[in-house]
């Protein structure tokens, strides 16, 4: 677990050093697969967000490309991305996956004058448990989740 978060840790440090200044945020994901999530901008349409989730017997770090597109409504925006997904299962086996995901995101700072973002999105995925008797592929995992983020 500690080298997880070290690797957590190192990712979203270098994703910071390679970006422009620019909106990031930091928050978690409410729903199925719930995480911890920091997302960073890429231009003005495109952004990396990295996790750190945990979901049934699996802890893991996660990594999305997302395409960002505007919606007439001031604030609001809908994204899709993909990535890819490693995990430890806990008893101590690789977990490896991907996924993609569809969503819709409101930017409540010109609101209520607080940096915050609410997001609500659909993941679905795949993943290949490498377990000691053999691989197990289990063809999908999905779910719906509510995004709470700060703005920084």
């Amino acid at each position: 677990m500690r080298k997880l978060i070290i690797t957590l840790a190192l990712v979203i440090g270098f994703a910071g050093m390679a970006g422009a200044q620019s909106q990031r945020s930091i928050g978690v994901r409410l729903g199925w697969p719930g995480e911890i999530s920091y997302q960073h901008p890429l231009g003005e349409a495109n952004r990396l967000e990295f996790g750190l989730g945990f979901h049934h017997e699996v802890a893991y770090l996660s990594g999305a490309y997302e395409w960002m597109f505007d919606l007439p409504t001031e604030g609001l925006k809908w994204y899709l991305g993909a990535g890819p997904q490693i995990g430890f299962l806990w008893d101590g086996y690789l977990n490896l996956g991907g996924f993609g995901l569809i969503g819709i995101e409101y930017d409540l700072e010109q609101h209520i004058d607080f940096p915050l973002l609410l997001s609500l999105d659909y993941r679905p995925g795949i993943r290949i448990d490498f377990l000691s008797d053999g691989a197990l592929i289990k063809p999908h995992y999905s779910g719906i989740a509510l995004g709470v983020r700060f703005k920084f």
